[in-house]
Order: C-alpha cells, then structure tokens, then sequence
C-alpha cells in the first residue's frame, strides 16, 4: 500500500510484516538494536504506560507498531496507531506516545541532511 500524505506533512502507511525480531532481554522500554546511523530503537510499553513529549530534531522519524496499540500525539495531532502502523515525520515537530494496551514498536531515527 502506498503511503498517504496528510495535510499535516506527516505520511502514514498500513503494513503487514517486519522481516526481524528484536527481543529487548534486560526488560527495559527502550534498547537500541545497532549503533550509527539510522538508529533504530525497539519499544515495549505495557497498557498506560507512556513517555512525554519529546523532540529529535535534525531526524526523520519512522514509527512502526508491531503489535497492540498506542496513542501518538505528533506536532499536536494526537492519532491512534495499532498493530501494522507505521507513521513518518520529522523529529523536530515533537512526539507523547501512550500505550492503548501492551504494545512493541520499533522506531527508527535517520538524520536529515545533504548527501
């Protein structure tokens, strides 16, 4: 399925499959799963738990829920995202998630910038 531009710049997609697993562990919310660039970061947040509004500026985020749902407000806009979501926007127009139910995600952090 082809992504879809919003009025607001930011582009969703629905997606069916994600080709790797990333197992966290440790049991924390956030693991990094390589280091350099992009950065990727692999989420787990049980029901209500959530993490404040928060900017990565110079970056170009993608968002990808790989089950449950979350509550993403992005640039103001608050928008519900469930298990096959993935959403892009640029790092700089802030994100709050919150977890609808128990959710994985993976998120993905590329620097913007002239190649």
């Amino acid at each position: 399925m082809e992504p879809t531009d919003a009025d607001d710049g930011i582009a969703t997609a629905e997606v069916t499959t994600l080709e790797a697993s990333v197992e966290d562990g440790a049991g924390a919310a956030r693991t990094p799963v390589f280091d350099g660039d992009p950065r990727v970061v692999s989420l787990r947040l049980e029901r209500g738990e959530s993490i404040p509004k928060h900017h990565h500026h110079g970056t170009t985020v993608l968002l990808l829920v790989r089950s449950g749902s979350i509550s993403a407000t992005i640039g103001g806009r608050e928008r519900r995202l469930d298990s096959g979501s993935i959403v892009r926007f640029d790092g700089g127009d802030g994100v709050a998630v919150e977890a609808r139910e128990p959710c994985s995600a993976v998120v993905v952090l590329a620097e913007n910038g002239g190649a």
